[in-house]
């Protein structure tokens, strides 16, 4: 905690502790195997979850995580905040505020992402969201909208090729890397160049820029329908007559079906390709399991991944067994989770996403869906570890009560407590679900000492345990 209480002290300089930001060692206080693995797949760990997750054991933890139901509040909230996440592409593109239409997509992300009981799922949406990534402004909310709906949330438990051919026949994905425009004799690369590098295969697997063009030339007519008179308005739609015909060679093979077909069989060889299971497996295994993920881990997720057609929740469960979750290293909270796990741990009551959003994760460069290029998000510590002075400002705005359209009840948060051993052990609870590093829980007490218990001092202590190294990590 040194950091965040140096943060009141003046002890210590943001260009300092930005450039000395190791990770903490689970293997010192993260004992609890339930709750390494809660703190994998979730977006911060409640009590209520820590107790769950004890109760349950490793093994039922994960697969309860498979089939929960979503909370029957956070879709009534859903409904009532933002009725159109449920409507069609062709009932969207109605509104003459198609920038609200993303906007709530946005909102209604974060507020699933904080309340909702499929922490795991709400992981996944998000890891496919990079892996297949748009972005809302180039695409529009009207096909935002359905993309994340009918998409990726539909198949983020599913198998990986259906995810892929939906993606592949999505108008939002087609407009992004612009397959909308391609056609016969005037073939555009963009989808299958990023298909190929950033979808399936990965760069350096075998592919070539010949490979590149046939795929391009495979899949001109790919397109959606963009005639708003029609029922099918901003779906799919294959334009025969804008698809390039004759034989072409992709990966070796030649393909000379004609129509729709041989782009789809493309896709399928590709979706079974060695290289694509191998890509796959090495960048689940980073998301949920560390950085340096083992060609060990990768190589037998890859095979899981060619045993079961691609099945994703066989993957993840060959990648968070408990022998790995235990010697995994702690991994660095990009912006939106820290944000997320803050809310989580204070019971926050959030009326109005929009202070989170452009209070923060707008600013910092971590809003759902405005990653820019085609490769999503980057999980990686260090791109994210400069941010330091946003990230104590954000834990002492929240602490203090200071962050609007966020209500936080602290009464309930400080009842019954009255000396320095309380408040710790209430902080210790609330943030670490009772593995709070011991040299935290002594530096927070010897700067409660010095301050005295009473509501403002409890809330100090809250920003300064959320803007501790330690809360960074998980």
């Amino acid at each position: 905690m040194t950091a965040g209480l140096a943060l009141l002290g003046g002890a210590l300089t943001v260009e300092a502790l930005a450039q000395s930001v190791p990770p903490p060692d689970p293997s010192t206080n993260w004992r609890t195997a339930e709750l390494r693995l809660l703190r994998r797949i979730s977006y911060g760990v409640t009590p209520e979850d820590a107790l769950s997750a004890r109760q349950l054991g490793f093994s039922r933890l994960l697969e309860t995580q498979f089939t929960v139901a979503e909370a029957a509040s956070v879709e009534s909230t859903v409904r009532a905040r933002w009725p159109r996440m449920s409507q069609t592409a062709r009932q969207l593109a109605q509104y003459n505020d198609d920038w609200q239409t993303a906007h709530d997509c946005k909102l209604m992300t974060l507020h699933r992402r904080c309340y909702g009981k499929r922490q795991l799922f709400e992981k996944m949406v998000e890891f496919w969201h990079d892996h297949f990534s748009i972005h809302a402004d180039k695409v529009g909310g009207w096909l935002l909208v359905p993309y994340d709906r009918d998409v990726i949330r539909r198949n983020a438990f599913g198998k990986f090729p259906d995810l892929l051919m939906a993606t592949a026949k999505s108008a939002a994905m087609m407009v992004y890397l612009d397959n909308a425009q391609s056609y016969a004799g005037n073939p555009n690369q963009n989808y299958a160049r990023e298909f190929m590098e950033l979808h399936t295969m990965g760069a350096g697997s075998g592919y070539t820029q010949d490979d590149v063009e046939a795929l391009s030339k495979m899949l001109t007519g790919w397109s959606y329908q963009w005639d708003d008179t029609k029922p099918n308005h901003g779906e799919f739609l294959f334009d025969a007559e804008a698809h390039e015909a004759g034989p072409k060679v992709f990966m070796g093979q030649t393909y000379n079906q004609g129509g729709i077909q041989e782009g789809e069989a493309a896709i399928r060889f590709i979706a079974n390709h060695p290289a694509t299971a191998n890509f796959i497996a090495r960048k689940l295994t980073r998301y949920l399991l560390r950085y340096d993920a083992p060609a060990t881990v990768v190589q037998r997720v890859a095979q899981v991944y060619r045993s079961t057609g691609g099945d994703i929740k066989a993957m993840i469960r060959a990648v968070l067994t408990q022998q790995l979750v235990m010697i995994a290293p702690a991994k660095y909270k990009r912006p939106s989770h820290l944000v997320l796990s803050m809310l989580r741990s204070m019971k926050a009551n959030v009326a109005d996403w929009n202070s989170v959003y452009w209070g923060y994760l707008y600013q910092v460069g971590h809003a759902p869906f405005d990653w820019a290029p085609p490769n999503g998000y980057p999980d990686a510590a260090e791109y994210w570890t400069g941010l330091i002075l946003p990230r104590w400002n954000l834990s002492l705005g929240l602490g203090g009560g200071w962050w609007d359209g966020t209500g936080i009840n602290i009464a309930t948060l400080i009842q019954g407590l009255t000396t320095t051993a309380q408040v710790v052990s209430k902080i210790n609870t609330m943030f670490f679900a009772g593995e709070m590093p011991t040299q935290d829980q002594a530096e927070l007490r010897a700067y409660l000492a010095n301050r005295g218990i009473d509501e403002w001092s409890i809330r100090e202590a809250f920003g300064l345990t959320m803007a501790s190294h330690s809360f960074q990590w998980f």
